[in-house]
């Protein structure tokens, strides 16, 4: 009975304990080899919360945009629609180039095999090639990724004064 009556005693005391609004915690009990540490919990959550935007802030969202092409693209649909790709790969997003076949096109797919290996081999200076042509079902896909800034040697930079001379 006098350890139950000591322990409830203990439990009221501690609830009738004056309770801060703020969330601190303190620590009275260090060994003395540790600091005396104070954390302020909603600052805390506060300042990730801060970092993780301004980490937001830096990132570049990559979206993949999609080419269709057909097996019978006439050359100046296919110019069009690989100026579109080259445009879209400077934009630094990648690009899923697609070739729908319908009925009897199916018998047709090495030609539209070569419609994608002439994409990436002329827009091979802009971009690389993330997945070769692979054919699922009735569509046959490449995706192609923007190149790296750092994969290419960046030429010096001249003095203005050199340029000028050279001009």
């Amino acid at each position: 009975m006098k350890a139950s009556r000591s322990a409830s005693c203990l439990l009221t005391k501690l609830l009738n304990w004056p309770v801060k609004k703020t969330l601190t915690w303190w620590r009275f009990r260090r060994p003395p080899s540790r600091p005396f540490a104070a954390l302020d919990y909603g600052k805390y959550l506060y300042q990730q919360e801060k970092k993780e935007r301004e980490a937001k802030k830096h990132q570049k969202t990559i979206t993949v945009k999609e080419v269709k092409f057909r097996i019978n693209v006439d050359d100046h649909d296919y110019e069009t629609k690989k100026n579109h790709v080259i445009r879209f790969l400077e934009d630094g997003d990648k690009v899923k180039a697609t070739i729908f076949f319908r009925g009897r096109e199916m018998t047709r797919t090495g030609l539209g095999r070569e419609i994608l290996e002439r994409l990436i081999k002329d827009v091979e200076q802009k971009g690389m090639v993330e997945f070769r042509p692979r054919q699922e079902g009735n569509t046959l896909h490449a995706i192609l990724a923007p190149k790296k800034e750092g994969s290419h040697k960046a030429q010096p930079a001249q003095p203005a004064q050199d340029r000028l001379k050279q001009a």
